[in-house]
């Protein structure tokens, strides 16, 4: 508690610090951006390839080697990443346009299907 009082709660707090601060919370606002506009499918392949861009990096900043296992691994993460944007999107695929003759059928059948007392009957009922 002194040490808090005499110094203050940011001592130690420079240029580099607050730079990680700001980083952490656009990432945060990221995080959140994806989630409300995409999917966390989306959200999930965003991470993994953070993760392999990091990796990529810190070669030749830190002189860290590349396993074969890493390889492997970025390879399926990137193939799977580019299977799921290149795939089509079913979810929303609107039905094969109608002539209007198709559709007047419908609407009658429709309407027959609503009148027809048959359809009140019990299946027993309806077959004697």
């Amino acid at each position: 508690g002194l040490q808090l009082r005499s110094y203050g709660l940011l001592h130690g707090f420079d240029g580099v610090v607050w730079l990680v601060v700001l980083l952490n919370g656009c990432g945060g606002l990221l995080v959140a951006a994806t989630m409300k506009y995409a999917d966390n499918i989306v959200k999930c392949f965003a991470a993994a390839l953070a993760i392999i861009t990091g990796m990529l990096l810190s070669v030749p900043l830190f002189n860290v080697p590349l396993s074969p296992i890493f390889l492997v691994g970025a390879a399926s993460t990137v193939s799977a990443t580019m299977l799921y944007a290149r795939a089509p999107d079913l979810s929303c695929a609107a039905p094969p346009p109608r002539d209007s003759e198709d559709e007047e059928a419908v609407l009658m059948e429709a309407n027959s299907a609503r009148s027809s007392p048959r359809l009140l009957e019990s299946p027993a009922v309806a077959n004697n």
